[in-house]
């Protein structure tokens, strides 16, 4: 995530004797050894201290949540699969919109919203950060657990209460600086009861990396992909790259049922006309695709 040697400039030809000036400052390079050089960098890197910043960022990554205090099961979105009508899809676009944007990954953000009066108080409550038990900042270690165990809990409360982070947040936090270092947004939990959804949101690179060369790059390019096992479909994965023209969809699925998905697809492509998005490509791929 934080990497200290992000600040660290490279280092330019190196001539045999003569030294070098880097960021880190002055490395003498008496030496036509490259390994003697790398070493004299090494060693300069070596006493380079992190910003308190960097060191909060690693500390926070670096601590192990026991296993006790992991979240319970979220509730599902909605309370029964009725999905056989179109008229359940809004809803179902509503709940995961709000469960990706209430999932405190943003909080800090819509903050900032509600400063500038862009978000209401109550929808400031309804996120985890402002709804931690303030009371639990001791009370962190079961009540009996090992002697391994205890000492794990001491060490992870010390580092979280000489950081003045709350406990409940840690969880929250590491996942907010993963998603910043990944440039990915997860999101795992049942969609209605018995049926799990694993779903994530990127920049879609591919498309990005293309835009760089173009003389009037268009908007950010998104790509959403959900991984989910159904009844009678299986495991299905599908991604979706949506941007300013429509959206693309890849379905990968069982390979015996690609085919009755491949009939599907007009149906998909004239339900996302009519939620006012322009098909641009649909396709079903057999499940040797799936990573």
């Amino acid at each position: 995530m934080v990497d200290a040697l992000s600040g660290v400039s490279a280092v330019g030809p190196v001539i045999a004797g003569q030294a070098s000036n880097t960021s880190l400052g002055t490395i003498p390079l008496n030496t036509t050894s490259g390994l003697d050089i790398a070493k004299a960098v090494a060693n300069e890197l070596s006493s380079l201290e992190l910003s308190s910043t960097g060191q909060l960022i690693e500390s926070v990554l670096g601590i192990a949540l026991p296993q006790t205090e992991q979240s319970p099961q979220a509730e599902p979105l909605l309370a029964s699969p009725a999905l056989s009508g179109q008229n359940s899809t809004p809803e179902l676009a509503q709940s995961l919109n709000d469960a990706l944007a209430k999932s405190g990954i943003f909080y800090e953000s819509h903050l900032a919203d509600w400063v500038s009066g862009l978000r209401t108080q109550a929808q400031i409550l309804e996120e985890p950060q402002a709804k931690l038990d303030q009371s639990v900042a001791t009370q962190m270690r079961p009540s009996s657990e090992s002697p391994a165990n205890a000492l794990q809990s001491a060490h992870t409360l010390s580092a979280i209460l000489t950081n003045g982070i709350h406990p409940q947040s840690v969880g929250i936090l590491q996942q907010q600086l993963q998603s910043m270092d990944n440039q990915v947004i997860p999101w795992q939990g049942q969609i209605w009861p018995g049926q799990d959804l694993q779903w994530s949101v990127q920049s879609d690179s591919q498309r990005d990396e293309e835009q760089q060369h173009h003389p009037t790059p268009s908007p950010i390019q998104w790509k959403s992909t959900l991984k989910l096992s159904l009844p009678h479909l299986g495991e299905v994965q599908a991604e979706l790259r949506l941007g300013p023209q429509g959206c693309q969809i890849s379905l990968i699925s069982e390979a015996h049922q690609v085919s009755d998905l491949k009939q599907a697809l007009p149906i998909l492509g004239t339900r996302l006309q009519d939620a006012g998005i322009r098909p641009e490509q649909l396709t079903v791929k057999p499940k040797e695709s799936i990573g």
